[in-house]
């Protein structure tokens, strides 16, 4: 009986270190360590406590109340909050809302296009 409640401490205690490493956004969204990988990923809070996949190996990400603006090593992308949907990327209405990537240059034409003004990165690895 003594090992199973060590094991249960054990458990209970790795259980609520697990989000330590999240990064609340903007509801839905959050960036946390990507578990088959050793770097960040910005994730959409999906049904039955599923973390969603958006953007792999985010460097910075920040919002508005429109869009969400990420910075990856792949380079620049955006996300139309009213068009993204708590499913997988897979899903061809997800894919329409993520846009990217994009140059710095080309993120900047598209932000004046859309009218945002400036925003801070809520979230940086850099």
């Amino acid at each position: 009986m003594k090992i199973s409640s060590q094991l249960v401490g054990l458990l209970t205690l790795l259980t609520s270190c697990a989000g330590l490493s999240e990064k609340e956004i903007s509801s839905p969204y959050y960036v946390a360590q990507d578990p088959a990988a050793s770097y960040k990923t910005l994730y959409y809070h999906c049904p039955k406590g599923l973390g969603c996949e958006r953007i792999r190996n985010v460097q910075r990400v920040g919002d508005t109340a429109d869009y969400i603006f990420i910075e990856s090593i792949s380079g620049f992308y955006y996300i139309i909050r009213a068009q993204d949907q708590p499913s997988d990327s897979g899903n061809p209405a997800v894919q329409k809302a993520i846009h990217g990537p994009l140059t710095q240059s080309n993120l900047r034409a598209v932000m004046a296009s859309l009218d945002v003004a400036d925003f801070t990165f809520q979230y940086s690895a850099i």
